[in-house]
């Protein structure tokens, strides 16, 4: 094999190897940093409805790409800030960026739709903050969009949401 053509297997690998994701800075109150997923896009300044709590925040959108073909509709990484009640008492333990935290699963649903979501909340200079995998289904059969039929397992995509909670950081 020419020098050459080693050079042309070698460098996609190594632009792969080396690409970074953004990290994302709360460019309101520059209270927190997130590194989202790669090619997933931010949408600022969102309400974020819960079945618990209405929130203002950023959501990180996948790419249409995740869950083709399957139940899936949309799935978001958001991250939310609010007033102390919004942040739950119940709970498993767990931390985000070394503050104790609790962690729940909650589904809703809706006209024919499925909403799912991992949450980890915790207290912070007076405010509290979530950071949320959520997605929305639509029920597998006759109501559900066209191309969209086969089943969707969330736990594909929580190494991303660890990934994602692993670089969370508080800034003030």
């Amino acid at each position: 094999m020419k020098r050459f053509q080693l050079l042309l297997i070698a460098l996609p690998i190594f632009l792969v190897a080396c690409a970074q994701v953004p990290t994302y800075q709360d460019p309101e109150a520059n209270s927190f940093s997130i590194q989202p997923p790669q090619g997933w896009i931010a949408h600022r300044s969102k309400e974020l409805t819960y079945p618990d709590a209405t929130m203002q925040g950023v959501s990180f959108v996948a790419p249409s790409s995740v869950g083709s073909g399957t139940v899936l509709l949309e799935v978001s990484i958001d991250v939310a800030t609010g007033e102390a009640a919004a942040c739950p008492q119940t709970g498993s333990a767990a931390t985000l960026d070394g503050v104790q935290a609790k962690r729940w699963e909650w589904n809703d649903a809706g006209a024919g739709n499925l909403y799912q979501g991992t949450t980890v909340a915790a207290m912070h200079a007076g405010k509290c903050y979530r950071v949320t995998l959520f997605n929305h289904n639509c029920n597998i059969g006759p109501d559900c969009m066209k191309g969209h039929t086969a089943p969707f397992d969330r736990k594909t995509l929580l190494p991303l949401f660890e990934q994602s909670l692993s670089t969370f950081r508080f800034s003030n």
